[in-house]
């Protein structure tokens, strides 16, 4: 290549490169969850890693309030506080589980 072309070219090349997306690694959240302990599903505070059990997710099928109390580590505090104190979205969805969990045992 003459060093003309490749005076001109370098820079435009460079431009489009910073244009094109590199394909970033999706990152992995940890998820904690912090329902009742229910045998064959979860045990309450149970840590995911990479993705949900099976089981878990045929109860997020079955009983929706499930998927509301697998949450991310970071609102774990907060998440716990509402179900200590019975007071927020976190406890009803836990209230909801817990009659869920009853119903399973009848």
């Amino acid at each position: 290549m003459s060093e003309l072309k490749k005076t001109i070219t370098e820079p435009v090349e460079e431009e489009v490169r910073a244009l094109i997306p590199t394909a970033q690694p999706k990152e992995v959240e940890t998820l904690v969850y912090v329902g009742p302990t229910i045998v064959g599903v979860a045990s309450h505070s149970t840590i995911f890693n990479n993705c949900l059990p099976d089981n878990l997710k045929a109860a997020i099928d079955k009983e929706p309030a499930f998927k509301g109390l697998v949450i991310p580590v970071n609102r774990l505090a907060d998440a716990l506080k509402e179900i200590e104190t019975k007071s927020g979205a976190t406890f009803s969805l836990y209230e909801k589980v817990a009659d869920y969990k009853l119903q399973e045992d009848s």
